[in-house]
């Protein structure tokens, strides 16, 4: 695979866990929740076959995570961006966050 395609797939990630994670005095809610529906956006109109790319990149990176939380946030990323139609259990969406979400565990972007 392509070098870049790891390296971009986790500042996407990283970029959305921080709109998702950051305080309302940090970010506006309502401009954190249009810049992640702009990427989830963005990432549901890739052709199938770079869908494919990115979700093996995401799952490699998850393997490699030392860092547990950030290792759920790549794991459960795909299905709360709507990239794949697998539904996340709520121990998954209850435990995903260490602070507070503005989505209530999980994301679902409009399409």
């Amino acid at each position: 695979m392509d070098p870049l395609v790891p390296a971009l797939a986790g500042l996407v990630v990283d970029a959305f866990r921080f709109l998702e994670s950051c305080d309302d005095d940090e970010v506006d809610p309502d401009s954190a929740v249009k810049m992640m529906e702009g990427i989830s956006g963005e990432l549901l109109r890739l052709p199938q076959d770079q869908r494919a790319r990115l979700l093996q990149a995401l799952a490699e990176l998850a393997e490699a995570e030392q860092n547990p939380a950030r290792r759920e946030f790549l794991e459960t990323f795909p299905a709360a961006c709507g990239l794949v139609e697998e539904l996340l259990g709520d121990s998954v969406a209850d435990s995903r966050h260490s602070g507070p979400s503005r989505f209530g565990g999980t994301y679902s972007p409009s399409r």
